[in-house]
């Protein structure tokens, strides 16, 4: 995320757009510690099962994998 920050940030001369991306970023990625199963699978575009999802953000694939029971317990991301 600090590569992220640091393009839009320095290449395309915009800082505020960088806070911005890396919230929105954030926000989602604290979406799917709620809601593990969120996003589509990825099997959806391929032709073969591996038990990932993935989700569009502002122009970024985010990839994951759920794992069962991982977040049963309490747990500070950031």
């Amino acid at each position: 995320m600090l590569k992220i920050k640091e393009y839009v940030s320095e290449e395309l001369c915009n800082p505020a757009a960088a806070a911005n991306v890396l919230s929105i970023i954030t926000k989602r990625i604290r979406e799917l510690a709620k809601f593990p199963l969120m996003g589509a699978p990825l099997s959806s575009i391929i032709d073969f099962e591996t038990g990932y999802r993935f989700r569009n953000i502002i122009k970024i694939l985010l990839s994951f994998k759920s794992i069962p029971g991982l977040l049963d317990k309490p747990y500070r991301y950031w």
